[in-house]
């Protein structure tokens, strides 16, 4: 008859096993913390770094280039590095594209022997951003019919203020009543 404590340990030798493949190895997840693309005058691109959750690198490639190039697309100039045997981390030469969807393709020779990943890492930037801060209604006091809109206009992005105004038009509505263009 089993003890409690060997059938406990039997459990967790299978359980630990159990998602190895059948090369013998390990599936380790990870944790992709993705670059922020704010605007920064006179500043670098945000790194990418991609966190595993177990030993992945190979003892000789930790703090060096891996020893098989690592692809991301769409394509960014830069260099990938181990920064230790679980953080994989990618230093652009370009500022990061806006609203776009990168996959990062990490060869399995890239791994130590006993590594795999089930899928490959993948992330978004953020899309370029406009809203209306603050906005306020003007009547001028002496003259009724002169009325005016001013509005503060932020951005996730700098932007040439001459090629939006250009773009931008209001309207006034009023709920249930005429606007200006006499709807």
């Amino acid at each position: 008859m089993l003890s409690i404590s060997c059938f406990l340990t039997i459990c967790f030798l299978f359980s630990t096993f159990s998602c190895a493949s059948k090369k013998g190895q390990v599936s380790a997840d990870y944790s992709v913390w993705a670059p922020s693309v704010d605007y920064v005058p006179d500043s670098k691109p945000d790194k990418l770094t991609i966190q595993f959750y177990a030993s992945a690198a190979k003892l000789q490639d930790v703090g060096k280039e891996p020893s098989v190039p690592i692809s991301i697309s769409p394509n960014v100039a830069g260099s990938w590095r181990w920064v230790s045997d679980s953080e994989l981390e990618f230093t652009p030469t370009e500022a990061w594209s806006l609203g776009t969807k990168y996959s990062v393709s990490i060869p399995q020779e890239d791994f130590a022997k006993h590594i795999y990943i089930k899928s490959n890492p993948s992330f978004s930037t953020p899309a370029f951003e406009v809203y209306m801060e603050s906005s306020e209604f003007y009547i001028n006091p002496t003259d009724p019919n002169e009325k005016r809109a001013i509005c503060t206009i932020k951005a996730s992005h700098p932007m040439k203020s001459e090629g939006f105004e250009k773009l931008v038009s209001m309207n006034l509505t009023i709920p249930g009543g005429k606007g200006d263009n006499g709807s």
